[in-house]
């Protein structure tokens, strides 16, 4: 199965590896970094293109949330959440 998933997968490896830094590191920006890493690793790979996706790595977020929990005004959380949180200038 790591045979596989090295030549198959190698996007999980690094997202795996970047999320296992986040739970080990005592640094909280640095745990910060580590997490978003994850999620735009994973954005980048597993989004549904769609036209919202084709400019930046936070619509590519936001449509694999759509695709994991259905349409954002179902999620009950305040429109551009992602945006209003995020350290990263969009």
């Amino acid at each position: 199965m790591a045979r596989t998933f090295e030549r198959d997968h190698q996007k999980i490896l690094r997202a795996i590896s970047w999320y296992s830094k986040g739970k080990i590191s005592q640094n909280t920006l640095d745990q910060f970094l580590a997490y978003w890493s994850v999620i735009e690793i994973l954005a980048k790979e597993y989004h549904q293109p769609t036209e919202r996706t084709e400019t930046g790595i936070i619509n590519k977020a936001y449509q694999c949330f759509i695709d994991y929990f259905g349409e954002i005004d179902q999620w009950g959380l305040p429109e551009r959440w992602i945006n209003d949180i995020s350290f990263i200038p969009v």
